[in-house]
């Protein structure tokens, strides 16, 4: 499926959108090189695609990506960096993962769009690149340090999507796929499970199709029935996951309600940051758990999610 590669094709995200629509019109008017811009929110909001589709096609620019965790030498970003062409864009995904060698290397660029350059057998050499567009993505902004941050001239700050933007998120998913049709009470049952990630709409959407031509064998309406047998299928109970729903019956077992996430990670035989960024940011925007200082304990909307007894 293709991303959407327009203001107008994209679905949500107002204050981010609204506020880049201004700064974009400003660059054409002024025939400008578009400001650095740091994306921060959580996985699968949008990032990517506001940085990567949405924003280059605006802007009538070339657009290179960059996984940051793929780097593994200050080098092979320093190498990168001196063959951008002059006003495109260069997107760093996950800014936050980058060594700290390399971040020095690309706050000089963004200080002065110079670099020190190391050839073989030769002394170090000091480029100056052409002016371009740095756009890094990061979900964990509180690891890029001050000086790093302060380079980006927009700050844009993405958040899940509210139930009313999933639903526009849905219909414009399923109307990208031929001959294919989803009901609006089936659009509606998707959207609890789906926890406001734009992304998991389109994981959720393949996987009832899968359910459509894999039970049935034919095409046509995925309805409420279909969603409910790939709810079934995928491990969904009460709008929550498999790995969610293993989560709280962990907690559910300790008579004083409270575990510390170590304790925790050892019981779902995961890391402790697996548990932070998979299980956990769902229950913890909705209230269903809530942290404190002696340990994770469920919450006030823990009532009613009673597979956890």
């Amino acid at each position: 499926m293709k991303r959407p590669n327009s203001f107008a094709s994209f679905f949500g995200q107002e204050d981010a959108v609204g506020y880049l629509r201004v700064a974009v019109r400003s660059a054409l008017a002024r025939n400008a090189v578009f400001g650095h811009t740091l994306m921060l929110g959580p996985a699968g909001v949008g990032k990517t695609t506001l940085a990567a589709s949405v924003l280059p096609a605006e802007l009538g620019r070339q657009v290179q990506v960059i996984n940051c965790a793929a780097i593994s030498k200050a080098e092979e970003l320093t190498r990168k960096l001196v063959t951008v062409p002059e006003g495109s864009i260069l997107f760093l995904d996950e800014i936050h993962a980058l060594i700290s060698e390399a971040r020095e290397h690309l706050l000089t660029l963004m200080e002065d769009r110079t670099l020190t350059v190391v050839v073989p057998d030769q002394e170090p050499m000091t480029v100056i690149v052409p002016e371009f567009t740095i756009i890094g993505a990061t979900t964990r902004v509180g690891n890029l340090d001050a000086p790093l941050r302060g380079r980006f001239k927009h700050s844009i700050r993405l958040s899940t999507y509210t139930d009313v933007e999933m639903v526009q998120v849905l219909k414009w998913i399923a109307e990208s796929y031929d001959n294919l049709q989803i009901t609006d009470d089936a659009i509606a049952m998707l959207v609890e499970p789906i926890h406001g990630v734009a992304r998991m709409a389109v994981t959720m959407v393949e996987a009832c199709i899968d359910t459509l031509y894999g039970n049935s064998g034919q095409t046509g309406v995925v309805d409420g029935a279909i969603v409910t047998d790939t709810l079934s299928r995928l491990g969904y109970s009460f709008g929550l996951s498999s790995h969610e729903i293993r989560y709280l019956k962990a907690l559910g077992q300790v008579p004083s309600g409270k575990l510390g996430l170590a304790t925790l990670a050892a019981m779902l035989d995961e890391t402790p940051t697996t548990v932070e960024e998979v299980y956990e940011p769902y229950l913890l925007r909705s209230g269903i758990i809530e942290k404190t200082g002696s340990g994770r304990k469920l919450g006030p909307q823990a009532v009613g999610k009673l597979f956890y007894v």
